[in-house]
């Protein structure tokens, strides 16, 4: 997963996973289920995982945030292999950040 999380926020490709299932629901999300893996893609890549099939509510929202999105950069440590979180903030209100939560620091 880190690896393939790395790719994807190497191209700024974001992934708003959309869970289906026959039920509608994936079971809870403990570690390795796989509703765990789509909110882990969501969280590494700054999208939103959404429940139910909402397919639609996921389209549109990728669409909008398309089309609002800024870029931020900074110098990173040296690569080390190891996970570091992020945190975005803003003081203005009513602003909603979505951004990745971390990334992986793979080493060349």
């Amino acid at each position: 997963m880190q690896h393939f999380s790395a790719a994807l926020n190497r191209t700024g490709t974001i992934v708003y996973p959309v869970e289906v299932t026959n039920d509608g629901f994936l079971p809870p999300a403990a570690p390795g289920t796989a509703q765990d893996t789509l909110q882990q893609l969501a969280d590494l890549t700054g999208g939103h995982m959404y429940t139910g099939g909402e397919a639609g509510k996921a389209i549109v929202q990728s669409l909008q945030d398309a089309h609002a999105r800024y870029q931020l950069a900074y110098n990173p440590p040296p690569p080390n292999g190891k996970y570091h979180k992020l945190s975005v903030t803003c003081t203005r209100k009513g602003v909603r950040i979505d951004a990745q939560r971390g990334y992986f620091a793979d080493q060349p």
